[in-house]
Formats: structure tokens, sequence, C-alpha cells
């Protein structure tokens, strides 16, 4: 059987005609890489295997008591033991669910767990670049992961992941409200650094979408050879997400005013 390694997926023709191309990461769903006839059997299995309830179902075994500690009251908000739930893989429909935001679709929505994966290949051909700042993921997902696949003739340096935590802890409100800088961003000077894990082959990371979850990646050296992960990820559909982000922008008292003002003229 040909390995991963020689079979990796040749995605590179799919974005040599971007503007963006040696300046940025792109990611190819893994839904659609099996279906490529180019694709090898091993990554087939593989990337149909991460996107399915036998992967969900092993993740929960392995991290049971850590969901509960963590999300204390997600069987009680969807209603449903988490062995019980409905897992299918994230496709067309299930992501114009969450794009929409509406309440009513994904409360109603006919799964509880929308599971996917995706190739990541992230460029640096002419200059050094940040790919990722400090930031939160999407606050409905359970959990987010990665598998690094770096090429063996890849000499850069960079690209490692970094867990962060807050310098302020009462940014963090009752583990449902957290202050960011942006959106679900934080600049750096709020964040300190808590572990660094080297972007090195054969190394996987998975961890739990808490507001505690703050990461991002460093800056790497110019390489025409990208940076290449497998991200696996867990929608819950039926909630709008587990905690909130306040950016500072908002927490201003002139943009709580606007917004009082805009909810009573609603009424």
């Amino acid at each position: 059987m040909i390995s991963m390694e020689d079979s990796f997926p040749d995605l590179r023709s799919l974005y040599e005609g971007d503007p963006d191309f040696g300046s940025k990461a792109f990611v190819d769903f893994g839904s659609d890489v099996v279906k490529r006839a180019g694709t090898s059997n091993s990554w087939r299995s593989f990337l149909d295997y991460h996107m399915k309830k036998s992967f969900f179902d092993d993740f929960i075994r392995v991290f049971s008591d850590h969901i509960d500690s963590v999300f204390p009251d997600l069987e009680r908000s969807l209603n449903t033991k988490i062995s019980d739930f409905v897992v299918v893989t994230r496709d067309d429909e299930t992501a114009r669910i969450r794009q929409t935001q509406s309440q009513d679709q994904i409360e109603n929505a006919d799964h509880d767990v929308a599971m996917s994966n995706a190739i990541a290949l992230g460029f640096t051909h002419n200059n050094p670049r940040v790919h990722a700042g400090p930031h939160l993921d999407r606050t409905y997902k359970l959990f987010s992961s990665l598998l690094y696949m770096r090429d063996p003739k890849d000499s850069s340096e960079g690209g490692d992941l970094i867990l962060h935590k807050l310098k302020d802890p009462s940014r963090l409100r009752k583990n449902r409200v957290i202050y960011t800088s942006v959106g679900r961003h934080f600049k750096d000077n709020i964040v300190e650094e808590v572990v660094r894990i080297p972007y090195e082959k054969n190394i996987a990371v998975i961890f739990l979408n808490s507001p505690n979850s703050i990461h991002g990646v460093t800056s790497r050296t110019p390489t025409k050879i990208p940076r290449r992960a497998v991200y696996i990820n867990a929608e819950v559909s039926k909630i709008t997400g587990f905690y909130s982000c306040i950016d500072d922008e908002a927490r201003r008292p002139v943009n709580r005013l606007k917004k009082v003002i805009k909810r009573i003229i609603s009424l």
C-alpha cells in the first residue's frame, strides 16, 4: 500500500491561479478530496473515518470526563445523551444552516453534530507571515484538532502552534463570557504563551473548544513548500455557542448606549 506521505493529495494545482497564492493558507474539505479520482485509497479511508460518527464515538470515549467538566450542560441543552447524538458529515446544507445563524434553523436541525475535516496548505513563498494570531474558534465547535504532516523537504522555521492564556483572568466571566480585542481575536499584549507545539510531522493536537482555548500559529520563514496539516472539527448544531465573545469596541460606553437605543427602537 502506498503511504499517505507518498500519496499526499496534489492540491497545489487547485490554487496556483489564485492571486494570493504564495502568501496565504488554502483549505480543501475532505468531503471533496475523497471524491477526486487521483485520491489514494489510504487518504480516502483516513478522511472518511475522521468525518463519521465512528470517530466521534472514539473521541467521546477518550474525552468524556473532560467534556462533562468543560460542558456540563451539553446533554441537557440538546436533550439527548451524548452517546445518542445524531452525527452527520458537514456538507453544503449543514454549512448553510450555520452560516444563516437562524435560531429556528439551528434549533430544528435534524442532527446534533456535524463532523468535518480538511487539508490545509499554508504558503509563505515571499515573506514571513503569521498564519494566525491569538484567537478562539467559532463558539459552537465542540472540539478542534489538527494533524501536522510536514514535508520531509521542508527546512523552514516557524509555523508552530501556541496555546495562550489571558494575562488578566477577569476578562473571562463565569466561563460564559470572554472579553476579546476584536471579534474572536486577541492582541498579543493581553495574552501570554503557555505551551508551544512545534510544527513537525505526525504530531496531533486535539482540544475542547472552551473560552480558555486561545491559540495561534507563529510566523514562518519564506519557502515554496507549504505548511501541511489536516484539520478535524465537530460543530454542535442546535446551539448558537458554548460561550459569548464581547470585544473591547463593544464594551465602550458609547457603543453600549447605541445598542440600548437600537433595542428600544425595535420594540
